[in-house]
């Protein structure tokens, strides 16, 4: 199994996601074509290419490279999501740790508060940096 983003507007998990040359920091269009906007880590079944659940979880920042039982349906290589709200969530499962906190804001957390606010904020893409800052502050 996996832990990864859902995007908060398709559903489709972040491992669906293609990078994005020209921002090689993020991931770019999901294989929908949405603009992706990740929402908190979670397990998700995964399964291998013949169709058999892969029941171990699999640790954030691995490589699934295609070559048999860990390969996923569609036999594609994937990257476990490695950012440290993943790893914190694979510890809590793994070895019973305390449950992670929310470090920040999710974007379609920022996006409510900014539009219940009448503060500008693009639909999609990165949060800008005011956006933030305001969120912080009021919430400080």
């Amino acid at each position: 199994m996996l832990i990864a983003h859902r995007c908060t507007k398709c559903g489709h998990p972040d491992y669906q996601r293609r990078p994005d040359k020209t921002r090689p920091d993020e991931l770019g269009h999901c294989e929908c074509g949405c603009l992706c906007t990740p929402g908190k880590p979670e397990l998700i079944p995964t399964f291998n290419f013949i169709g058999q659940r892969i029941e171990r979880i699999v640790e954030p920042g691995a490589r699934l490279d295609g070559d048999g039982s860990d390969s996923l349906a569609d036999g594609a290589p994937v990257r476990a999501c490695g950012c440290d709200a993943c790893k914190a969530l694979y510890a809590h499962l793994t070895t019973g740790a305390p449950a992670p906190e929310p470090t920040e804001p999710t974007p379609a957390e920022y996006r409510a508060w900014a539009a219940a606010n009448n503060i500008p904020c693009p639909p999609s893409g990165r949060i800008p940096a005011a956006v933030r800052e305001a969120y912080t502050a009021a919430h400080s």
